[in-house]
């Protein structure tokens, strides 16, 4: 499986790029409401004639700071029984590359509540993979309440 690796702070991780429609440079961003599901989206973008909303990925960011090395993330997935895949954006403070993980080292989470599906040492420690699916439906399921 060939993934996106990228960082948020000190934590490195990791995106199946089936999942991504494609990297942006940081933005501006436009205001989100306060969700009820304790999600913080960051704020609004524009993308592509969509309105995507940004989060961060690892859930310890509350505010967007668009500097020169971040990136943004923009990933798309196909939610039961809609039509429509929806699209969110994961806030990355660098892009490392893209490379294939080895599906026989994941591990799966143990953290139920968690939005990380796996995890896996490499040379460089542990990196976590996110599960889109499940960020894309927390995201958007908050979006309609």
């Amino acid at each position: 499986m060939l993934a996106l690796y990228f960082t948020v702070g000190r934590e490195r991780l990791t995106v199946p790029a089936s999942f991504v429609i494609e990297v942006l440079p940081a933005v501006e961003l436009q205001p989100a409401r306060p969700n009820p599901n304790g999600i913080v989206v960051l704020g609004l973008l524009r993308h592509r004639g969509r309105v995507v909303p940004l989060v961060d990925p690892t859930g310890q960011a509350s505010v967007w700071e668009p500097r020169l090395s971040r990136r943004i993330i923009v990933v798309e997935a196909s939610l039961p029984g809609e039509s429509v895949p929806r699209r969110i954006g994961l806030s990355a403070d660098r892009v490392l590359d893209l490379r294939p993980i080895m599906t026989n080292a994941l591990h799966a989470a143990s953290d139920e509540a968690s939005s990380f599906d796996a995890a896996f040492a490499d040379e460089e420690g542990i990196v976590r993979r996110i599960d889109v699916v499940d960020w894309v439906r927390r995201v958007h399921h908050a979006e309609a309440e």
